[in-house]
Formats: C-alpha cells, sequence, structure tokens
C-alpha cells in the first residue's frame, strides 16, 4: 500500500484539481520506489534473464537457460530481451538494453509452428539452453557480440492472469511467464501497474498494484501515453506480457491497449 503522508506536502501547493491529480501520480509512483532492491535476485528455477547474465560483463562460456524473444529473418535467429509492438503491426527491439544474441542461421527449426509473424519478421516467446560464447563477432558481417551455441529453444506460453491473482496467490505465478492488463503509471525512475485506473492517472480508491522491476525503456510507447506536456507522469491501459519473481514484473513487452 502507498504511503498518503507522501503525498501531503504537494497536494497543499496544487490547487488546480486536473494537476492535482497528476501530482498526486507522479508521487504514487514516487512513494512506491522505497524498498526496490538494487540488484534483482536470481531466479529460484534456474533462469536468468539476458540483462542479468550480461549486465556486469562478459560472463565466461558457460551453459545457461534464458528466456526472451526469439526473432527470426533471412539473416537467421536472435534473441532479444524485450520487443516493442508499434500500431500499424511492426515489431523492434527495444533499444537501451541488451543488445540481440546470435543463435544461428537454423535455430527456428524446431519450433516453426510457433512462431507469428509481424512483416518479413517471425517471432515467438522462448526459453534458451546452450552454451554462452563471447565477446567476439558473430553472426551476419560479425555483427554480435554475444551468441548461445548449440541451443535448443522450447516456446513459453504465457500464463493469463490478474494484479488481485499475482498478490493473494503469488506463489502460483512465481518464477512463470504471465500475461496481464492494468493501468500504468510511469515516470522516469518507476513504474507500476494498477488494476483500477481512474481519470487523470491516478488509481481508483483500493485500487490494487504490482510493481515493475525497473524504468520503462520505450520512449515511443511513452509518448503514446496520456499525461500533461512535459509532465512527470505517464498512464494508459496495457497489456504485458513478462516474468514474475520476487514479488516484482519484468516486462518482455508492453502494448497500449485500445478501446
Amino acid at each position: 500500500m502507498f504511503d498518503r503522508a507522501c503525498f501531503a506536502p504537494i497536494a497543499r501547493r496544487v490547487r488546480h484539481r486536473g494537476w492535482r491529480l497528476i501530482a498526486m501520480a507522479a508521487l504514487l509512483v514516487a512513494c512506491q520506489e522505497v524498498g526496490l532492491p538494487a540488484q534483482p535476485s536470481p531466479s529460484p528455477i534456474g533462469i536468468s534473464l539476458p540483462g542479468d547474465l550480461l549486465g556486469k560483463g562478459a560472463p565466461p562460456t558457460q551453459q545457461i537457460a534464458t528466456v526472451g524473444y526469439l526473432l527470426v529473418d533471412q539473416s537467421g535467429a536472435t534473441l532479444v530481451d524485450q520487443l516493442a509492438f508499434q500500431p500499424d503491426g511492426r515489431l523492434r527491439p527495444l533499444a537501451g538494453g541488451v543488445a540481440p544474441i546470435w543463435l544461428g542461421a537454423a535455430s527456428d527449426v524446431a519450433i516453426k509452428s510457433d512462431l507469428r509473424a509481424a512483416g518479413a519478421v517471425r517471432y515467438a516467446i522462448v526459453l534458451v539452453r546452450g552454451r554462452m560464447e563471447g565477446p567476439g563477432a558473430y553472426g551476419a558481417g560479425g555483427a554480435y557480440r554475444y551468441q548461445i551455441a548449440a541451443p535448443t529453444l522450447e516456446p513459453i506460453a504465457m500464463q493469463e492472469t490478474t494484479i488481485a491473482e499475482l498478490l493473494d496467490q503469488p506463489a502460483t505465478a512465481e518464477g512463470r511467464f504471465v500475461r496481464i492488463v492494468g493501468g500504468l503509471l510511469a515516470r522516469e525512475t518507476s513504474a507500476l501497474l494498477v488494476d483500477r485506473l481512474g481519470p487523470g492517472g491516478l488509481p481508483e480508491p483500493k485500487a490494487r498494484q504490482v510493481k515493475l522491476r525497473a524504468p520503462l525503456r520505450d520512449q515511443e510507447l511513452l509518448g503514446r501515453l496520456a499525461g500533461p506536456s512535459g509532465g512527470a507522469v505517464r498512464f494508459g491501459q496495457v497489456q504485458i506480457e513478462g516474468y514474475w519473481h520476487g514479488g516484482t514484473l519484468a516486462p518482455l513487452s508492453i502494448t497500449i491497449v485500445t478501446s
């Protein structure tokens, strides 16, 4: 639950009701930053996200199990940690995170029937096991610093859930990949997903919420969300596909939901 004391100073200074709602939403997200772990703990089921594998520098050659979006086009197959879906149906790897990891020219054979199409690209969320190698120069033109050699790929089925289910039965979804719809509240340093978002981006009374693991990197998505020009908080209804672990949600993709 959020601390109402966090809102008192700014609420007294902001008199216009519309801007008061925006300001309170900004402080809601800010107050939620208290207690956020500096570093995520390792997964209890032996899966590490790409950012955890490569975030502290080059790992030694090792057997790993990781997850992300498999992208397949005419040049080969790569793994990316997050995708951005654009309004026209195209997709792109999200900038600012882990660079795409090379998987090889024929890595999609085992799960070909599970790939979805977006223009010339086919994609799927997959669990990848194999030997991490790098840094080096891999793939077409040596464009990739890391590769997973001899990968085995397993498609992942998203578990449809709600914020209430995550909070009431956290162990049921622990270490699983979930698909969830809610109201997104995002600022520069943090983000929340709430189950009932009211007018002006302020959560409705008794709304429940989960914390996203890190600030949002998708500037294009943030620009399409509601909020005042130059304001600190952006908000809107979204669908998130992500990894639930340790009481936080690590998004793999965020898509705006339109009515």
